[in-house]
């Protein structure tokens, strides 16, 4: 089965996932975004073994949506290239964190308590 860039931004990323979570139908999201997501999705399957779909919890925002959840002033969640993923259900949160910042390792990367932050910028960001 191939790809429908209709249903999504990638192969294993819907609109629903990525679009702004306020309603205001924002979809603006990066090709580098969707890239970088397969790959950490595809070096998450090999780890576990299996198959390892990745939760969204999420992709692009709007201004008011970002100062609404308490994003920064220049989140790279307004440049529709940023995700923030739960931990796959059969990666420990070590291995799904060394994926995730090694997939990064010349753009953003940033490790929560629940998941990582992971973006497409153009330069490596930590913090």
């Amino acid at each position: 089965m191939s790809w429908d860039a209709s249903l999504g931004p990638s192969e294993h990323l819907t609109w629903g996932e990525v679009e702004c979570r306020c309603g205001c139908g924002l979809r603006a999201f990066s090709p580098d975004a969707a890239a970088l997501f397969e790959r950490i999705r595809s070096k998450s399957c090999v780890a576990a073994g299996r198959d390892c779909p990745i939760h969204v919890e999420s992709g692009v925002r709007c201004p008011a949506h970002n100062a609404s959840v308490g994003g920064k002033e220049k989140s790279r969640h307004l440049f529709g290239d940023a995700l923030d993923l739960w931990w796959p259900k059969y990666l420990t949160h070590d291995m799904f964190a060394f994926i995730c910042e090694s997939e990064c390792r010349d753009s953003g990367y940033h490790r929560y308590r629940w998941g990582c932050h992971v973006d497409a910028r153009r330069d490596r960001a930590r913090w």
